[in-house]
């Protein structure tokens, strides 16, 4: 029997449970925030594209500002949301992970969702890798 298998039947004689991701958590979709709308100060966004172009798993910054203006009418990630890439020139970054692990809400991107969970956020962002 393998360590994993052993596992199991220790800590899970009864199986494990199942349950879907909207059971575990909400899906937000972002707003249309473009390339053209960055600007040198404001708020945070993440673009759909720079999820899987310029981060990794998590990141605490972001690298682009939109408004304060455009800011508050878009739709956000809070601290510890995964934002998920929902389009992609290529199908290999499609669903792209990224979880946001900045202090204060951050602007997301229409080709993007934010899905708020109550499940270990870093979890999530390796399940969907």
């Amino acid at each position: 029997m393998s360590r994993i298998e052993e596992m199991l039947a220790e800590l899970c004689p009864n199986g494990v449970e199942y349950r879907t991701m909207g059971e575990c958590g909400s899906f937000v979709r972002g707003s249309g925030i473009q390339k053209k709308d960055f600007c040198d100060e404001g708020k945070p966004c993440i673009h759909y594209g720079q999820i899987y172009t310029r981060f990794g798993t998590a990141t605490d910054y972001a690298i682009s500002l939109i408004s304060e203006e455009q800011f508050a009418t878009s739709k956000k990630a809070m601290p510890n949301d995964v934002i998920i890439a929902i389009t992609s020139e290529n199908m290999e970054d499609v669903c792209t992970p990224l979880v946001w692990e900045g202090s204060v809400p951050v602007a997301i991107s229409g080709h993007s969702c934010a899905y708020h969970t109550v499940l270990n956020s870093r979890y999530v962002a390796y399940y969907l890798q």
